[in-house]
């Protein structure tokens, strides 16, 4: 149910033009979701990687429609980087 949900809002996100910061949050609680394995795994010795990983993903998901300065600002606030 709860995928279901972030794939509504992500239907209904991507015909904007630029994301808020409340859907941006939430595509990147998915992506961390997704890729749980290797964030845990780099997370400590490559944090930067981590970082730029989900950045791009981010920009892949929202086909560009997102800010990357504030990609970058939420996913250092959101893995306490």
């Amino acid at each position: 149910m709860f995928e279901s949900d972030i794939n509504q809002k992500l239907k209904k996100i991507s015909n904007k033009s630029l994301l808020t910061e409340d859907e941006i949050k939430i595509i990147i609680n998915k992506l961390i979701k997704l890729n749980k394995d290797m964030i845990e795994k780099d997370i400590i010795n490559r944090p930067e990687r981590v970082e730029k990983f989900l950045t791009g993903q981010l920009m892949k998901e929202t086909k560009g429609k997102s800010s990357p300065q504030v990609a970058n600002r939420l996913i250092k606030k959101i893995l306490n980087l």
